[in-house]
């Protein structure tokens, strides 16, 4: 996918032409965690995902499959669906609230 961009070549009027990878959208990212985590409500923020890199994500993610669980594996799981985007820099950082349904 080919994508003109001004913001790395500012100070001209020719748009920078470079190759990104499909960016991440908050859509799959809620179906990832209905179906990784059986998460019964999911609240998705994309910050940036610019031409500089991959998206910050803070996500919240809602589930019983966390009942029991310690805070670091509820991380883990939630982590845990993202890795191939983590490794391919659709996603930069994800700041994650794993909650357990009140």
């Amino acid at each position: 996918l080919t994508t003109h961009c001004e913001c790395a070549n500012s100070w001209s009027s020719v748009p920078f032409v470079h190759e990104r990878k499909r960016m991440i959208t908050e859509e799959t990212i809620r179906q990832k965690c209905v179906d990784g985590v059986e998460a019964t409500q999911v609240q998705c923020v994309i910050i940036g995902a610019g031409c500089e890199g991959g998206a910050k994500v803070e996500l919240t993610v809602v589930s019983e499959r966390f009942e029991g669980l310690p805070l670091l594996k509820r991380h883990r799981l939630v982590n845990d669906l993202f890795s191939e985007e983590l490794s391919n820099n659709q996603i930069h950082a994800i700041t994650i609230k794993a909650w357990t349904p009140a």
